[in-house]
């Protein structure tokens, strides 16, 4: 600017035209400076007017800055009492449910005891009857046939009253089991026993057997004899 002025001025002096009387003033955002003769001066004013508007930029994205950090924070600390208020409630739900499932054990466990104490009633009430029907069945024995064990191979059976004869017990070559005959006396039932397996040794299965069967016959026409002597 200061060689265009100089340069105008020198090409009017030449060709001896009157010199212009140049005047500036700036203009920014409505604002207008002086009417100044002094280029310097002018741009001083310009000068100082572009930083003012700096100034006022900085000051803007400085408060700009100051705000969206105080939103930040603000969010920040929503975000922390959200957090804060979400861990309570999961702590709160913790406990109950920890509350909850320790009250369900105790009750669980209140629940066995209560139902171990029964079964140990149970099993010794269980273990009582056992203990005195054995005795009882012992001393039945013992006072019906003379001892409080019957032999293996024997068994109680009934013919007229419960328990009022034995047998003998017979196990075939195929694992089933055949009775003999009703015998009123201990002796009597033990001499099947020996001889019948004496003779399933010596002769087999089936010859035992018919000496079963026809030893079966003899004491039931036995039976049935006593029976109308009985009533006669």
């Amino acid at each position: 600017m200061r060689e265009a002025i100089k340069s105008i001025e020198e090409e009017r002096a030449a060709t001896g035209a009157a010199a212009l009387r140049l005047t500036f003033r700036t203009h920014y955002r409505n604002k207008f400076t002086k009417f100044q003769r002094d280029l310097d001066a002018v741009m001083k004013a310009w000068r100082e007017m572009m930083d003012e508007r700096d100034k006022t930029q900085e000051g803007r994205a400085r408060d700009l800055a100051a705000k969206a950090a105080a939103e930040e924070q603000r969010r920040a600390q929503r975000a922390e009492r959200q957090r804060r208020r979400f861990e309570a409630r999961e702590a709160q739900r913790r406990l109950r449910q920890e509350s909850g499932a320790k009250r369900r054990e105790e009750l669980r466990a209140r629940r066995r005891r209560a139902v171990l104490a029964r079964l140990a009633r149970l099993k010794s009430l269980v273990s009582k009857l056992m203990n005195h029907y054995e005795k009882s069945r012992r001393r039945r024995l013992l006072s019906t046939w003379g001892v409080p064990e019957l032999p293996e191979g024997l068994q109680l059976s009934s013919f007229q009253s419960p328990d009022d004869t034995l047998c003998a017990l017979l196990r075939l070559s195929d694992g089933s089991v055949r009775p003999g005959p009703y015998r009123t006396s201990l002796a009597a039932a033990k001499k099947d026993l020996a001889e019948l397996r004496l003779c399933q040794a010596r002769r087999g299965d089936q010859a035992m057997c018919q000496e079963l069967e026809r030893r079966d016959v003899d004491a039931m026409s036995a039976f049935f004899a006593q029976s109308l002597r009985g009533l006669q």
